[in-house]
C-alpha cells in the first residue's frame, strides 16, 4: 500500500508551479512484490477545481524506441500500436538523437481520473484547429530539443499560447506533479486553497517510457 506525506507546492519557474510530496510503501508479505506506483488522487480533483469545465483534457502519451528499432511496421502502428491503446486524433514521430519518440493525443476525457497517463494538455475552449496548432508547435518544440523534454517543449509552447496548460506527472523518489502555466503565482494560490482529505489514496498511472 501507498501512503503519502503532505503535499508541498512551490513556484518553480515563471511558466511552473511544482506539487510533490514524499511516498511510502507498506508491503502485505515481503518487500519482493510488485508495486504500481501512483499519485495522490486529490491532486487531479484540485487541478480540475482551479481550471474549471472551461478546459478540455488532452491525454497525451508517448513511447520511446532506439533508432535502429523503428521502421515501416512501428510508423504504422503509431503510438497507440506500440502501446496498445485505442487511436486517437493526434500522433507524431520525433527522432531525438538515439532515439525515437513516438506521442499521440486524444481527448474526451470526463475527469483525469478517468486516465493512467502521466501527461495531459488542457485547452481553452480550443476547437480542433487551434488543438492541431498547438500540437504542431508542441512536436516542433520536442524535435528541436533533440531529447525526451516534455516540460521543456510544453514551456515553449506555453510562452505563445495564453490558455495553454500542461501537466506533467511523475515518480522518482517522490511523487510529484509539475503545471506549466502562464499565471504560476496565482494557481499556487488556488491549489494550496482546495482542502487536503484526511485518507489520500494513490491514482495509479502507467508511466510509458
Amino acid at each position: 500500500m501507498i501512503h503519502f506525506d503532505k503535499t508541498n507546492i512551490e513556484v518553480t519557474s515563471n511558466h511552473t508551479v511544482t506539487l510533490s510530496c514524499d511516498t511510502w510503501v507498506v508491503f502485505e508479505h515481503d518487500d519482493s512484490e510488485t508495486v504500481a506506483f501512483g499519485t495522490p488522487e486529490y491532486w487531479d480533483e484540485a487541478v480540475q477545481t482551479v481550471f474549471g469545465s472551461g478546459y478540455t483534457v488532452w491525454e497525451i502519451v508517448e513511447k520511446a524506441l532506439p533508432r535502429s528499432a523503428c521502421n515501416r511496421i512501428t510508423d504504422h502502428k503509431k503510438v497507440w500500436g506500440l502501446l496498445g491503446l485505442p487511436e486517437g486524433k493526434f500522433a507524431a514521430r520525433v527522432d531525438c538523437e538515439e532515439k525515437s519518440v513516438y506521442l499521440g493525443a486524444s481527448y474526451g476525457l470526463k475527469t483525469l481520473k478517468d486516465s493512467k497517463a502521466y501527461s495531459y494538455f488542457l485547452l481553452s475552449n480550443a476547437d480542433e484547429a487551434s488543438a492541431a496548432r498547438v500540437w504542431d508547435d508542441f512536436c516542433g518544440e520536442y524535435a528541436a530539443r533533440q531529447c525526451n523534454d516534455f516540460i521543456g517543449s510544453a514551456l515553449a509552447v506555453a510562452a505563445k499560447e495564453r490558455d495553454f496548460i500542461a501537466l506533467y506527472y511523475s515518480y522518482t523518489d517522490k511523487a510529484a506533479l509539475t503545471v506549466v502555466c502562464t499565471a504560476p503565482e496565482r494557481i499556487a494560490g488556488e491549489l494550496r486553497s482546495i482542502p487536503v482529505p484526511d485518507g489520500i489514496v494513490p491514482h495509479y498511472r502507467c508511466f510509458w517510457r
